[in-house]
C-alpha cells in the first residue's frame, strides 16, 4: 500500500509538546538510498518556533543536533535558491552555492548517531529506477519541493535520456507501507560530481512561475471564485478549486466584454450571431482605463452573454465566442471579390478597396467579466507572463553551436535541399506550438509538424503488413494488381433503383478508385512507425499513446467530431517528442546527405 508524504504529515495539525500546544509548519525529510531522517517546525501562538527531529515510523521524537541544525537550514538554502531565481534572465547560468558530496556524508552521521535503522529509497521516471546520493524533500505553507542528487554514472547511464515533463516518483520503502512522493523535474544542474534535481508538483511550478497582469476584482462575495479563477487561469493543470459548496454551483448570468483592435464598428445595436458590437455597455473603470493604454488606433467593445456555473468558465467559453466573433470579421473583410462574402451573396452597392485587406483586426488581451446577479466582476489583461521573460546564454553554451551538422544544416537551407527544407517546415510548426496558447491549436501544430517529419517515409501498405503477419513475402505489383481487381469485382454493383447505367458506371468507377487508393497507400502511422523503428528513436509506451491521442483529436477536428480533451502538461510532452522525432530525422538526413 502507498501513502504520500501529505497522508502521514498534515500542515496545520496540532501537537502537545513538553505540555505546550503547537501547530505544524514544515516537514523535512532527508535520507540518501538506504538512510532517512525527519524534521518538523512547529510553531506556537506566540510566535515561538521548535524544530525537531522524529522517527516516521515510530513517532519519536528526536532532539536536534548543532550538526543537524545547520544541515537542516543549509537545505532550506538549497530549496528556496530556485523559488527566488526562477526569474532571472541567467536562469542557466546560476548554480546551487553547496558542495554535494558532503551532504550524503552528513546524513549518513545524522542516521548513525540517532541509531535508526536502514529504510530503502529510490526514485523512479518512465518505469525505471535510479539509485540517488541523497535526497531533502521540503513541504510548508508555500508549496512542497524534492532535490534529489544522483551520481554522474547514474546519469549518464540513462537518467539523461529521459523525457523530464513525466512524472517523477520518490519511493521510501517503510516496514507497513510505501511512502511516495510524485513532481516533475523543473531543473537539473551539476554541482562537483553530482547531479542535482530540483522536483516540484507541475500546477506548483506554473503556479510560481506565472505573473497575472492587471487583474482587478471588485464586489467580490465568494473569495473561493477568485482562487478559482486564478488557478484555472494560470493554466496550471488543476482539475479545478475544492472549497465549501464547490460541487453544488449556482448557474448564473455573466456577460463578458473584450476588444476588437484595429477596427471601428459605428452600427448601432450590431450583431454577429451570438456576439453584441458596439461602445454601448457599462464596464469598470479599470477596463476603461486598461482600453485607453492600447496603441490600436481604432477598437471596438464586443460582449457576449454566457450562463455558467463560475467566473472562470464563463470567461473561458465568452472568450472563445469573442475570438470566433474578431476572426469572422478579419475574414469578410478581406474579400477579393466585388460581391460579398466572396461572392456567396447577392450583389450590393458597397465600396471594395485592396487597402481594407492591410489591417489586422483581432481579438485585445483586456476583458471584463461580471456575474450579472450577483454583481462580481473582473477586470484583466489575458497575458499570463511566465517567467522569466527573457535567457541569457553565456561562453558556457557557446559548445551548442559548434557541431558540425549545423554548418551542414544551414548549408542544405542555402541550396535549398528539399529533404531538408521540408524538416525546416517541421521545426517552424514545432516552435509556433510552443508558443501558441490555444491547446487545440497546439495538437494541429504538431501534427502539421509530423506530416512534414513523415514525408518521404517508405513503408507498407495494409496487404504487405498482413502479408508480415502472414510469414510471405511483400505481394509483387502484379499480385496486388490482381488481389485488387478481384476485390473490386467482388463488390461491383450491377444494378441500383433509379441509377441510369452511366451513374451506375461512375458509381463503380468511384469506388475502385477509392479502393485502390486505400488498399495501396500506407497510412500516417504506419510510416511514423518505421521512421521510429528505422532509427530507434527512444519513445516510451506513454509518448507513444500521446501521439495517438494527438492524431485523433487532430482527425476529429478535420471532421468536426467532439474532441478528447488534452492537457496543458501533456501538450508540452507531445512538443517534447514531436521535437525529438524531428532531431533523429535530421541527423540521419544530414549524415547521409
Amino acid at each position: 500500500m502507498d501513502k504520500t508524504i501529505q497522508d502521514i504529515f498534515k500542515l496545520g495539525s496540532g501537537a502537545v509538546i513538553y505540555e505546550k500546544q503547537y501547530v505544524l509548519d514544515e516537514i523535512m525529510i532527508l535520507g540518501t538510498s538506504e538512510r532517512l531522517y525527519t524534521v518538523l517546525r512547529f510553531s506556537a501562538e506566540n510566535g515561538e518556533n521548535l524544530i525537531c527531529g522524529v522517527d516516521i515510523e515510530t513517532n519519536t521524537i528526536l532532539p536536534l543536533t548543532s550538526e543537524q541544525s545547520e544541515l537542516y537550514h543549509e537545505n532550506l538554502g538549497l530549496h528556496k535558491k530556485r523559488l527566488f531565481n526562477n526569474d532571472t534572465i541567467k536562469i542557466l547560468d546560476y548554480k546551487a552555492d553547496c558542495y554535494t558530496g558532503k551532504y550524503e556524508a552528513i546524513i549518513q552521521k545524522i542516521v548513525t548517531q540517532s541509531n535508526l535503522k536502514q529504510i530503502p529509497s529510490k526514485i523512479s521516471l518512465n518505469g525505471k529506477d535510479y539509485i540517488i546520493s541523497w535526497f531533502s524533500f521540503l513541504c510548508n505553507k508555500q508549496g512542497d519541493s524534492l532535490l534529489v542528487s544522483v551520481s554522474e554514472k547514474e546519469m549518464a547511464d540513462s537518467l539523461s535520456m529521459q523525457a523530464l515533463y513525466d512524472d517523477l516518483d520518490l519511493m521510501i520503502s517503510l516496514s507497513k507501507y510505501d511512502l511516495k512522493y510524485r513532481g516533475n523535474v523543473v531543473r537539473i544542474e551539476k554541482v562537483d560530481a553530482e547531479y542535482l534535481l530540483y522536483i516540484h508538483p507541475y500546477p506548483i511550478e506554473i503556479m510560481q512561475s506565472t505573473q497575472s497582469k492587471g487583474a482587478s476584482f471588485e464586489n467580490i462575495s465568494n473569495p473561493f471564485s477568485v482562487m478559482d479563477f486564478v488557478v484555472n487561469h494560470a493554466d496550471s493543470d488543476v482539475n479545478g478549486v475544492v472549497y465549501p459548496n464547490s460541487d453544488d454551483k449556482p448557474i448564473h448570468n455573466y456577460i463578458i466584454v473584450g476588444v476588437l483592435k484595429n477596427i471601428d464598428i459605428d452600427i448601432e445595436d450590431c450583431v454577429i450571431g451570438s456576439v453584441r458590437v458596439g461602445n454601448q455597455i457599462d464596464v469598470s473603470e479599470k477596463f476603461i482605463d486598461s482600453i485607453s493604454d492600447l496603441t490600436e488606433e481604432s477598437t471596438t467593445f464586443a460582449w457576449v452573454n454566457i450562463k455558467s456555473d463560475s467566473l472562470y468558465n464563463a470567461f473561458s467559453s465568452g472568450k472563445k465566442l469573442l475570438i470566433a466573433a474578431a476572426e469572422f470579421l478579419s475574414f469578410m473583410i478581406k474579400n477579393d471579390m466585388y460581391a460579398d462574402w466572396f461572392g456567396t451573396v447577392e450583389l450590393n452597392n458597397n465600396v471594395w478597396d485592396v487597402r481594407s485587406h492591410y489591417p489586422q483586426i483581432s481579438l485585445g488581451s483586456v476583458f471584463y467579466i461580471e456575474n450579472c446577479i450577483l454583481g462580481e466582476s473582473i477586470t484583466l489583461t489575458d497575458e499570463n507572463m511566465k517567467i522569466p521573460v527573457a535567457i541569457k546564454l553565456d561562453e558556457n553554451a557557446e559548445y551548442l553551436f559548434e557541431y558540425d551538422w549545423i554548418e551542414r544544416f544551414f548549408h542544405k537551407l542555402q541550396t535549398e535541399n528539399k529533404k531538408v527544407l521540408r524538416l525546416q517546415y517541421a521545426l517552424k510548426w514545432i516552435v509556433q506550438a510552443w508558443n501558441t496558447e490555444d491547446k487545440y491549436d497546439r495538437v494541429i501544430y504538431c501534427s502539421m509538424a509530423l506530416e512534414f517529419i513523415v514525408n518521404g517515409e517508405k513503408g507498407k501498405n495494409i496487404l504487405d503488413e498482413y502479408a508480415s503477419q502472414s510469414g510471405r513475402s511483400n505481394f509483387t505489383k502484379r499480385e496486388r494488381k490482381t488481389l485488387i481487381n478481384s476485390i473490386i469485382k467482388k463488390i461491383e454493383l450491377k444494378a441500383i433503383e433509379g441509377f441510369s447505367e452511366s451513374n451506375i458506371l461512375a458509381l463503380n468507377e468511384s469506388i475502385k478508385k477509392m479502393i485502390q487508393s486505400k488498399l495501396t497507400d500506407v497510412s500516417f502511422g504506419t510510416k511514423l512507425d518505421i521512421l521510429v523503428n528505422r532509427l530507434n528513436i527512444p519513445i516510451s509506451v506513454d509518448e507513444k499513446e500521446l501521439l495517438t491521442k494527438a492524431r485523433k483529436i487532430r482527425n476529429e477536428l478535420i471532421h468536426g467530431l467532439n474532441m478528447a480533451s488534452i492537457s496543458t502538461l501533456q501538450i508540452k510532452k507531445l512538443c517534447g517528442v514531436t521535437s525529438r522525432i524531428l532531431m533523429y530525422k535530421l541527423m540521419n538526413e544530414l549524415r547521409e546527405e
